[in-house]
């Protein structure tokens, strides 16, 4: 009997138990879930009127300005892709936590995406009176199959690094393919002030900096270099550094890289292209954001018609034939990706647009949404020119399609 009464009581401590497991799984997915929500809403909050400050700045940076004023536009630029830079670091940083993070590899030239690092920091270096200089060895070929996007996060984050901590002398970028073993090796080093022996071992670890006085002569969130030996990890690389205090800094990095072929069709996006036969809707309920989307079509001579929300959209787009539809997807009566269903649903497919998802929120669940809602594509906010030529081009040779198809029938 003792045993019995035992065998029972184990049995319910056991339930007990089971029930607190089940509890605790419970709350950590709500956690999860409300950390989600959260960052998913920062974003839509902070990258919707941002948006609206980096496309207005960009455009007036290409007015006819003083000298004064161009000083002043290029301050708001900077701030404004700085504070970009931190939301996608705070986002990049939870995806890689939650292990949500996804590698896209395709094609793409080594060459044009130092070019596009470069470029980016040129004024930075210039105005600093340092130079930023790359070099790719003479063996290394130019095509390779990885996720650019990801690499090239790679050396922002290191070149930015090196940037702030360099007041003299430069940083300079080599890389080298060693066919052989498959990788790339890539080094990236500075003059700047160098890191402490002692500092080095935590360079990577998640809001560190050297000390207090770092973060308040040279600011940061402490998340690039840990995002950096993430990203390289996940692109099953390795990073490593050396440096000397009053020397400089050198960041290591060895990556398995396929090589590729070069596209049939080089140098497509330099093609000039005429967009002014494309019949455009805008929709947003943020009256700044339409008004900036409006100036900024100015430049392909393309006058689109604006809706305020998704019902909008609707009779717009069932009344007349719209090529494109950029569609913001956070709006309120009927939300951009019911309003997308519903035009795919009475739209014949003869006649159906190209629709663009607009959205602050950059998070890889919501663009599945828009692309299982039948959506053509994605632009996450803030609107770049560079976003907009493509996605107008897909737009044009859809419509060059139709009428091929048309005159031929």
């Amino acid at each position: 009997m003792p045993i019995i009464i035992y065998l029972i009581y184990k049995n319910k401590e056991l339930q007990r138990d089971c029930e607190q497991l089940r509890e605790d799984s419970l709350n950590v997915e709500q956690r999860e879930k409300a950390k989600s929500n959260f960052l998913a809403t920062m974003s839509h909050e902070i990258r919707t009127p941002l948006n609206g400050v980096i496309v207005a700045s960009k455009l007036l940076r290409e007015s006819t300005l003083s000298s004064e004023q161009e000083e002043l536009v290029d301050i708001v630029n900077n701030s404004g892709d700085l504070l970009i830079g931190v939301v996608n670091d705070i986002l990049d940083f939870s995806k890689i936590e939650s292990g949500k993070l996804e590698l896209d590899y395709a094609p793409f030239d080594i060459r044009t995406l130092l070019k596009d690092v470069t470029f980016s920091f040129k004024k930075q270096f210039e105005d600093k009176d340092i130079y930023l200089k790359y070099k790719i060895d003479n063996e290394t070929p130019f095509y390779f199959y990885s996720d650019e996007i990801r690499l090239k996060q790679i050396f922002f984050n290191i070149v930015g690094n090196a940037y702030k901590f360099t007041e003299c002398g430069g940083v300079s970028i080599n890389l080298n393919y060693d066919t052989e073993l498959g990788q790339l090796s890539i080094v990236i080093a500075d003059t700047g002030i160098g890191i402490a022996e002692d500092k080095i071992d935590s360079l990577f670890e998640q809001y560190q900096q050297e000390s207090k006085s770092t973060f308040k002569n040279f600011g940061g969130t402490g998340l690039g270099l840990s995002i950096t030996k993430s990203l390289t990890e996940l692109l099953s690389g390795k990073i490593s550094v050396t440096s000397k205090q009053g020397q400089g800094t050198t960041f290591s990095i060895v990556v398995p890289m396929e090589m590729s072929h070069p596209p049939a069709i080089e140098d497509e996006k330099e093609e000039s292209h005429d967009f002014t036969s494309l019949s455009v809707l805008v929709v947003d309920d943020n009256a700044i954001n339409r008004k900036v989307a409006m100036m900024s079509f100015k430049k392909y001579g393309v006058v689109p018609d604006q809706a305020q929300d998704g019902v909008e959209a609707v009779e717009f787009a069932t009344d007349k034939v719209y090529d494109i539809i950029y569609m913001d997807i956070h709006m309120p009566n009927m939300t951009g990706l019911e309003a997308s269903e519903k035009l795919i649903e009475e739209i014949p497919i003869s006649k159906l647009p190209v629709i663009y998802a607009l959205s602050a929120n950059a998070f890889k669940e919501n663009k599945d949404a828009c692309f299982n809602a039948g959506m053509s594509g994605f632009i996450s906010k803030p609107i770049t020119l560079e976003k907009l030529d493509e996605s107008l081009l897909v737009a044009l040779k859809k419509k060059k399609r139709r009428e091929k198809k048309k005159k031929s029938a």
